[in-house]
């Protein structure tokens, strides 16, 4: 049994914490600092919209993602990989 299994397991606490809401919720973080850079002026606004149109969790290979999060120990670093992969 895991913490949070002890704490919360119930199916309406495993769809909030999924893991598609989980990446959901961080797409939506790198589009608003990709919107918050564009307009300070530190990105150009043509960059933040390609962010926000390749931030749509259907085009992550979840498998892979969470392959190489196991690898670097953190979800940011693959994410922000891939992401930029769909936009360059």
């Amino acid at each position: 049994m895991s913490l949070y299994d002890a704490l919360a397991h119930t199916p309406e606490m495993d769809a909030i914490f999924s893991d598609s809401r989980l990446l959901e919720a961080c797409l939506a973080v790198e589009v608003a600092l990709a919107e918050a850079q564009s307009d300070c002026g530190l990105i150009p606004a043509s960059s933040a919209a390609a962010i926000k149109a390749a931030a749509d969790p259907t085009l992550f290979d979840m498998t892979k993602l969470a392959h190489d999060t196991l690898r670097a120990g953190v979800l940011t670093v693959p994410l922000v990989k891939a992401l930029t992969d769909l936009v360059a």
